[in-house]
């Protein structure tokens, strides 16, 4: 294949193109009738080399309508369609995947803090290469940053020396399915890890808002989700591999100890008054690192059973938010809102698990099922919902080319039907809305008629990404040079495309990831979950006494403290269960007789009677220590730059909410987003700061791994 690659001409004759195709067809009809025969790195170059070019999508969607059309392949479409679809994830991030020359300037995917230009673009496979390459910059003195998807806005990265990128460092080692642990490379996305999860029936933990970001980068920065029991992903790791700044190949892992100094630094930093309630590991020191410690080469992540999550999104008012949202948190698994800015108006999403996936392999109904108004998200094509009346799986698999390894290859049985599977879930997301339980469709010809009919065609056309992404970055562009008309841009937004309620099912990954839309300046503090409807008040507040106009939307999500050191969810006693008080009981679940269909009446004397009504559900009280979190609100502020042109007053709102959240409610920031902290405020809000300090002068004695962005904030 390698040899045939290298016949992929760079230019547009069409008598070459025909050829190059030729040769394509050729070379994937080999690759997917032999999938066992053809180690994966060897098709590669056909879609990342130099010579494959701007068409490889192109070629890839050819393959695509090959692989549909050819009968004599029928008996390998399904797996075939599973790899195809781990090369379509690496085609979003073609971009960051491609070759820099020495000197080439290197940029995040928002260009936020402006660009670098690294004297040397390295692109190992191996721990081994990275481990030459480490020992060479010991031995010379020059410095070393790593960089993966380029998905954190700000200078994190950059380095004018030499640059790790991960890109080719994306092998999943193994998925231990008895002990539910994926190990991996850190070049490794989300969405590649989740497709290889699920064919064991498992998930990962934690999922930000977009599946493109690498494993290596989100744990190296403490991502998190949404959930007021869900961590920080980095809590979830299990065991990290290092090659520290001698090049040094160190296993870091649950028994790992710590050394003596960072020990006695810890016996200096922790008081009588607050002594944690857990012992402190070198991995959770270890476990949010920002490039700091080293380059992480491989990692492991304890994983949970895959299971349906359900969701319910409606409009709400910011008042209603600030009142119920412990309640909502507290009752789901999953929970956040957006709030629309120059507007009172919000939109909430509450999710529920169901159930771990059943073991039959046959196809389920999954869909989105639109409250009051017509669908408006993706759901799976007609060709795929046809091809599931007849209950083949690889059929559906072949079809569903869009979504090959989601929900549509996912679970469940078509012998029981989607109402029975989903009606306790539905029946528990109802009462936390507050309204009668919605009628789930019954079967799947039911929702394949209601997908196909004309008000949801409509709807869909008209509302796609014409709307959303072409029109919207055109009002938002106007409104650099003329911010007043952003109050009335945001309320046409949230109009358009925050107003109707819908249900959602599908995986975690479908669930809690969405479209992020287009470039942006980003910045999320996290704050204690008790003060965010006090974060609130005083942000809309601010954005009225300063007169700043903003963009849609500021979105407020939910997790639980951990004990990773320089998590910015770190808490003394995160490790504590029963950090919740409740004064009344849960809501009564519906007996069985009423199947579900609980009327508006009954279920308003249940809310009326319940804690829910009366408001009572409260967090613990932050009374152990300063740095005490019972939960963690995490607060995100998004100003897009339609065009790649930045709004003139982005930076002023962001100075202005950071000084607010800093000083009155003890914030701490995301750290691959906007952070201008000095040293002072950095170690005045992580008390573990001196010891990762210590740790990291341990393994980096040079400090080769140290740019501009942490010499801001690392002890001097």
């Amino acid at each position: 294949l390698n040899h045939r690659c290298t016949g992929i001409p760079k230019g547009r004759d069409a008598g070459a193109l025909r050829t190059s195709i030729r040769i394509c067809f050729r070379s994937l009809d080999v690759w997917l009738s032999e999938p066992a025969n053809v180690p994966e790195q060897t098709v590669r170059p056909l879609l990342f080399g130099q010579q494959a070019g701007e068409f490889a999508s192109f070629l890839l969607a050819l393959g695509y309508f090959r692989l549909t059309l050819n009968p004599q392949m029928s008996d390998v479409k399904s797996t075939a369609s599973q790899r195809i679809a781990v090369i379509q994830s690496q085609l979003v991030d073609h971009a960051s995947s491609k070759h820099y020359v020495d000197g080439a300037a290197f940029t995040n995917w928002s260009n936020e803090a402006g660009k670098c230009h690294p004297a040397r673009h390295v692109f190992p496979e191996t721990t081994s290469e990275v481990a030459q390459i480490v020992r060479q910059a010991h031995a010379s003195g020059t410095a070393i940053r790593v960089a993966g998807a380029g998905a954190s806005p700000n200078d994190m990265a950059f380095t004018s020396s030499t640059m790790i990128h991960t890109t080719r460092m994306r092998r999943i080692v193994r998925v231990d399915p008895v002990h539910k642990v994926i190990t991996c490379q850190p070049g490794v996305t989300i969405r590649e890890a989740s497709y290889a999860l699920e064919r064991h029936r498992l998930a990962l933990p934690v999922y930000p808002s977009v599946d493109w970001t690498t494993l290596g980068g989100v744990v190296a920065t403490a991502s998190h989700g949404t959930g007021i029991s869900v961590g920080s992903i980095s809590a979830y790791v299990t065991q990290l591999v290092f090659v520290s700044g001698t090049g040094q190949i160190i296993t870091i892992n649950e028994m790992t100890p710590l050394s003596a100094t960072v020990s006695k630094l810890l016996a200096a930093t922790i008081t009588a008054s607050s002594p944690p309630p857990h012992p402190f590991r070198m991995l959770d020191a270890a476990a949010c690192h920002m490039g700091l410690l080293g380059v992480c080469v491989e990692m492991s992540i304890a994983c949970e059973p895959l299971s349906l999550v359900h969701t319910i999104s409606q409009p709400v008012t910011l008042s209603d938010v600030q009142k119920s949202w412990a309640h909502k948190a507290l009752l789901s698994d999953y929970y956040r809102f957006w709030w629309v800015p120059h507007t009172d108006m919000c939109y909430e999403m509450i999710g529920k698990k169901h159930a771990t996936a059943p073991d039959d392999d046959t196809l389920s109904r999954v869909s989105v099922v639109s409250i009051g108004g017509p669908q408006t998200n993706i759901a799976p094509s007609e060709s795929t919902a046809a091809a599931a009346t007849s209950g083949s799986r690889q059929s559906v698999v072949a079809a569903a080319v869009s979504r090959p390894t989601g929900t549509a290859a996912m679970m469940n049985s078509r012998h029981v039907p989607l109402v029975t599977r989903v009606q306790d879930s539905a029946n528990v997301l109802a009462q936390v809305v507050r309204r009668e339980p919605h009628r789930v469709t019954q079967s799947q010809e039911e929702w394949e008629a209601q997908r196909a009919g004309l008000a949801a065609t409509v709807a869909r056309n008209l509302r796609g990404p014409w709307l959303r992404h072409s029109v919207m970055e055109c009002l938002l562009y106007k409104a650099t040079y003329v911010p007043r008309l952003l109050p009335a841009i945001n309320s046409l937004y949230q109009k358009l495309f925050l107003s109707q309620p819908e249900e959602f099912y599908g995986t975690p990954r479908e669930a809690l990831t969405f479209d992020v839309l287009f470039k942006q300046h980003a910045m999320e503090m996290a704050v204690d979950a008790d003060a965010m409807p006090a974060v609130m008040d005083a942000l809309k507040t601010m954005i009225e006494r300063e007169s700043l106009y903003v963009h849609f939307t500021v979105e407020v999500r939910f997790s639980k403290s951990d004990k990773v050191w320089m998590s910015p969810a770190f808490d003394w006693v995160a490790t504590r269960r029963a950090r919740r008080t409740r004064t009344a009981p849960l809501l009564v679940a519906p007996s069985p007789t009423s199947q579900g269909t609980t009327t508006a009446a009954s279920l308003g004397a249940r809310l009326s009677a319940s804690a829910f009504a009366q408001h009572s559900v409260k967090l613990a009280p932050s009374a152990e220590s300063p740095q005490h979190r019972s939960s963690t609100a995490w607060i995100g502020l998004v100003m897009f730059k339609p065009y790649g042109v930045s709004d003139p007053m982005w930076e002023k709102y962001y100075r202005a909410f950071e000084s607010l959240v800093t000083g009155k409610f003890g914030g701490r920031h995301h750290w691959s987003k906007y952070n201008t902290w000095t040293e002072a405020e950095t170690a005045q809000a992580y008390p573990m700061l001196p010891a990762f300090d210590a740790m990291r002068r341990e393994m980096d004695p040079k400090g080769l791994f140290v740019n501009d962005w942490a010499r801001r904030w690392l002890p001097k």
